[in-house]
């Protein structure tokens, strides 16, 4: 009878501590409800409040696009009040530099039909003076190509041509040298002399 009495107690004991437990399960459920809501209307609060400061940065944005709008429009007037001004000195300055370059181009056009006529003359006598070589190489080759000669018929014309041809190298240098002398301005001085002289 003792021993049931007390197990009758722990029930009763463990009774209480679960409606205790069930009770404050119910008070958390309602603290924990009433703080949501509250976050939740924090967070609607909050909302509106981002809302009205996105809406003040766009108002405080458009106005500062307006305020670089309109002092980019007031420099870009100054420097095109200030260009006007320099540019009639300008034109005027620049219509002489054209005078003189026109000056300066029509001596340049003189020239430059001086020195393509000297090359004109030059050319003509580079091709004279080589068309002779030329054909004496072109007409052994052919000849050597229809087999009209032999190699050993070759070798000699090559070495009887060999002068020709160095005659012909001094003679194309000196007309280069000359012809580089005349284009670029250079003077030559002519002083005679006795060929006979020369050994």
């Amino acid at each position: 009878l003792a021993i049931q009495q007390k197990v009758l107690q722990l029930r009763r004991n463990v009774e209480e501590a679960n409606d205790r437990k069930t009770l404050q399960l119910v008070q958390d459920y309602f603290t924990l409800n009433k703080k949501l809501n509250d976050i939740e209307l924090l967070n609607t609060k909050n909302i509106d409040n981002e809302s009205k400061i996105e809406s003040q940065h766009k108002t405080i944005a458009m106005l500062a696009v307006l305020l670089v709008t309109a002092i980019t429009a007031l420099i870009i007037i100054y420097f095109y009040y200030k260009q006007k001004q320099t540019l009639s000195n300008k034109l005027i300055m620049q219509r002489q530099t054209l005078l003189n370059q026109k000056q300066l181009i029509e001596i340049q056009r003189t020239d430059l039909e001086l020195a393509n006529k000297t090359k004109d003359k030059l050319l003509t006598i580079i091709g004279h003076d080589l068309r002779m070589p030329i054909a004496n190489l072109s007409s052994i080759t052919n000849l050597f190509a229809d087999g009209y000669i032999s190699t050993d018929e070759v070798k000699k014309l090559m070495i009887e041509i060999i002068p020709v041809i160095k005659g012909a190298e001094l003679m194309l240098s000196n007309r280069m040298e000359f012809a580089g002398s005349q284009i670029k301005g250079r003077n030559v001085n002519i002083s005679k002399f006795d060929i006979c002289t020369i050994t």
